[in-house]
């Protein structure tokens, strides 16, 4: 019930959080398929949204980046801890820790960082 009908649930809480802080032409980058169990609600039409490989490519410094991460996960762990060297975290929204649901995705933590050079 959080998950669907909450207006407090994490994603929208990310969602909102989000399109108060982002400019109209930042991208992001999502590690999951931007389905609406994955990722904060966003205008994916008139956004940019970029799906990241789990580890970062050779060769990614100096390389243009989305300007923010998102995830959705139990805890706030980078999937490789590669991207630490170019992401910083910025924030969360929903309970950290394992989550006990019937439903493995649902009411997940989602978590926000900027890139390091926030440009």
């Amino acid at each position: 019930a959080l998950d669907a009908w909450s207006r407090s649930g994490s994603r929208q809480q990310a969602g909102q959080w989000l399109a108060a802080r982002a400019a109209p032409d930042d991208t992001f980058g999502v590690f999951q398929e931007p389905a609406p169990y994955a990722v904060p609600p966003l205008d994916l039409a008139q956004r940019h949204v970029v799906l990241l490989p789990q580890r970062p490519p050779a060769g990614l410094a100096g390389m243009p980046l989305p300007r923010w991460l998102v995830f959705t996960a139990d805890r706030d762990r980078l999937p490789d801890p590669l991207w630490a060297e170019f992401y910083r975290p910025v924030t969360h929204c929903g309970a950290t820790g394992l989550w006990r649901s019937r439903i493995t995705w649902a009411h997940k933590p989602v978590f926000i960082y900027e890139r390091i050079d926030g440009e």
